[in-house]
């Protein structure tokens, strides 16, 4: 509060003997800038004093302020833009400076994550002049590297001497992703094409190694399987011996694998079909001696296959004899 003091009573006269009490303002506030304001009194009344006044002067000084910046908590390349946290005592304006550009710049007063790696991000207070000290802390950001995956589809059967574009394998973090056969002479690699060179199976590796901002992603795997066009692929055994040691105890059709579209039928000599099935596998889908139709375990002698398949939509068929016996 602003205090009037006066001076010129006679008589034992005093403030209180006044009419009106003179009061003092001043056009200073709680916020206003250091500098000298004017205090002006005005209002006292009395009919025996004539009141001159003389203003006063209230003074501002400058004050010490204080900047609270705790630690930045370790980011990730790719995280977004966010605010150092800073504080100060009087909720002045702060001001951030990164040590390093190609880690973290400043942006719009929030920090803005450029790549991976380390720099120190400086908090100052604003320049004012209402104080006696300009603050201003440092703190270390560090920025991880980003994790990145493969998106890597399974590859279609394939024909031989055909080519397959695995340009279309992508890696999140856009960066060119490279592949290896396992067996390049069944299937190479040249850049983005899959060159099918030979009849069989082998498996095509994805990679991206990473690079300043992306860890190397974990490789994918992707068997590939090359028939031939004709499907001269498939070859029937011509023996089955169901006795329990595990040589030719089923019927085994090599290549049926490359075809799950299939369709097998066996007939004996009489011409009754004992056996009719589909995606024939060489595993859990056979002709062991009994008939998928009945049951019954099938007789000693030789037996006639159809085998059908599909390639490239079309229906292709083999025809044949076996052998079947229990000795």
């Amino acid at each position: 509060a602003l205090t009037v003091t006066y001076s010129g009573f006679v008589n034992g006269d005093s403030q209180a003997s006044l009419t009106t009490a003179a009061t003092a303002s001043t056009t200073a506030t709680s916020s206003s800038s250091v500098g000298v304001y004017a205090i002006t009194p005005s209002g006292a009344v009395d009919n025996n004093y004539a009141i001159t006044y003389i203003n006063g002067t209230l003074t501002i000084t400058d004050a010490a302020a204080t900047l609270t910046f705790a630690q930045i908590a370790t980011k990730t390349y790719g995280d977004a833009d966010f605010n150092g946290g800073a504080t100060t005592s009087g909720g002045e304006t702060i001001i951030y400076t990164s040590s390093n550009p190609a880690v973290a710049t400043i942006v719009n007063g929030s920090i803005h994550i450029t790549g991976a790696g380390t720099t120190t991000i400086t908090a100052t207070l604003a320049a004012n002049g209402n104080y006696t000290t300009i603050p201003s802390i440092s703190r270390q950001l560090v920025v991880n590297k980003a994790q990145q995956t493969i998106s890597f589809a399974a590859i279609p059967v394939q024909l031989k001497g055909s080519h397959y574009d695995l340009s279309t394998i992508t890696a999140s973090s856009g960066l060119p992703v490279t592949f290896s056969s396992a067996n390049p002479l069944i299937a190479d690699i040249q850049g983005s094409s899959l060159g099918a060179l030979q009849l069989g199976s082998t498996e095509i590796t994805a990679s991206q190694a990473g690079d300043n901002n992306y860890e190397a992603a974990t490789s994918v795997i992707q068997p590939v399987v090359i028939i031939d066009a004709a499907g001269d692929d498939i070859l029937v055994h011509q023996a089955v011996s169901p006795n329990g040691d595990g040589i030719n105890d089923f019927l085994y059709i090599e290549g049926i694998q490359n075809y799950p579209e299939n369709e097998v039928t066996l007939i004996n000599r009489n011409g009754v079909i004992i056996y009719q099935g589909f995606k024939y596998d060489n595993t859990s889908h056979v002709f062991d001696g009994h008939s998928n139709l009945t049951g019954a375990l099938q007789q000693a002698g030789t037996y006639f296959y159809r085998v059908e398949i599909v390639v490239n939509g079309e229906r292709k068929s083999k025809t044949g004899y076996f052998v079947l016996k229990y000795q």
